[in-house]
């Protein structure tokens, strides 16, 4: 799935940058001060401020979040996937079926996103009935397509309540 083209977006807010940046270098220390020595961190800031540009406060975090586990200070690019780490098509796919029981139990389902179930509901009955190596490449295109549609707002955030079987 691609990034978001950050030029699209206005860019961060310097201060969310500063705390960003005293967050990794707390995490780092002299590590992340060694990564920028040499460069003008003015313009390093400036250029993570443009990139982040429509990334949300919840995946900041998750950036944040993954650089936990990791020994050494994330580049730009690095820094992104963390916030926005790419799609495992299969797992969702066995996420959607095991969800897709539950609401046959008249609960919600376990959903990692909105747009997981979007997706889901385009395909219900495959996933409900079939295997993924047979409609895996369906699947991707069904769950990019809902990304897309909920990164623009067409989605909503809230997964609703499966409707009540009628009585026989």
């Amino acid at each position: 799935m691609q990034l978001a083209k950050s030029s699209t977006f206005e860019p961060l807010p310097m201060p969310w940058i500063e705390r960003l940046f005293s967050r990794l270098h707390g995490f780092y220390a002299a590590k992340f001060a060694e990564q920028w020595k040499g460069a003008d961190i003015g313009t390093v800031k400036a250029l993570w401020a443009e990139e982040l540009g429509g990334y949300s406060a919840a995946e900041i975090a998750a950036g944040l979040d993954g650089c936990r586990k990791r020994d050494w200070p994330p580049t730009l690019p690095e820094f992104l996937k963390l916030c926005r780490p790419p799609v495992n098509h299969t797992m969702l796919w066995y996420e959607a079926q095991s969800a897709a029981r539950e609401r046959d139990q008249g609960k919600v389902g376990t959903w990692s996103a909105p747009w997981v179930f979007a997706a889901f509901r385009e395909m219900a009955f495959e996933v409900r009935t079939g295997e993924f190596g047979k409609y895996g490449e369906r699947w991707r295109f069904e769950l990019e397509r809902a990304k897309a549609a909920f990164d623009r707002g067409e989605i909503a955030a809230e997964i609703p309540v499966p409707a009540k079987a009628l009585p026989e």
